[in-house]
């Protein structure tokens, strides 16, 4: 992990996070949300001072999934927050990000709410290029997000579980990746070539017909040699 940049959603935006990815000699973009109330809020106002010091990047305008896309990132250094605000990120923390999000769909010509999120890390503030390297961690996360974890949260109902046993809870999430590989496998098989079926209808399509669903699960195992890809 050493010289990595180290990306986690807010719920592992923690202190023994950070400690433990700066002793391991990476870096850390955590996004900021309102399980840090006071350092979110504070930081906010900062970005809203335009005389603090920033670097911007504005990343090529994409088209993609029926929509137009520009993203932005602005960095501020993290010593523009109060030391008291800071606590106890004042030791590794360098600089805060601030990822904009513009978006329109090109179908009806409409513009969508900006979605922004802030993120606190400890890459150097220094660097001539920090808020290139911020957008960057901050895409490959979102990337991530997207094509996995966004799946099954919506698919599978992730988020939603509610289970107080954590060895069970680590079994259902093994088992959601499981069976996302299965339908991920399957989908092709399922598609045409000008519309490749979703996930939630393949899903349903199981449902439907086990037998559908014993033959992908089969048809898994032998591609990947028993092994499971998690």
């Amino acid at each position: 992990m050493s010289g990595c940049i180290v990306t986690c959603d807010a719920l592992n935006t923690q202190r023994s996070v950070a400690e433990a990815i700066i002793k391991a000699n990476a870096d850390y973009c955590l996004a900021l949300k309102d399980n840090h109330k006071t350092l979110r809020k504070a930081t906010s106002e900062v970005f809203a001072n335009e005389e603090v010091e920033r670097c911007t990047f504005t990343a090529p305008v994409e088209t993609a999934h029926g929509r137009i896309e520009q993203r932005s990132v602005v960095a501020i250094p993290a010593s523009a927050v109060k030391p008291r605000v800071l606590g106890e990120w004042a030791k590794d923390a360098r600089t805060f990000f601030y990822a904009v999000t513009e978006s329109n769909i090109k179908k009806y010509d409409y513009q969508r709410a900006p979605e922004c999120r802030l993120f606190i890390s400890s890459l150097e503030f220094d660097n001539p290029n920090i808020a290139e390297l911020g957008y960057r961690a901050i895409r490959e996360h979102w990337g991530i997000e997207n094509k996995l974890h966004w799946t099954l949260d919506m698919d599978f109902g992730q988020d939603r579980m509610q289970m107080k046993n954590r060895n069970l809870a680590r079994n259902k999430v093994l088992l959601n990746k499981l069976s996302l590989n299965v339908l991920k496998t399957a989908q092709p098989s399922f598609s045409k070539k000008s519309e490749v079926m979703s996930i939630s209808r393949l899903i349903k399509k199981f449902e439907r017909n086990p037998k559908l669903a014993l033959d992908s699960l089969s048809k898994y195992f032998i591609e990947n040699n028993g092994q499971l890809d998690d």
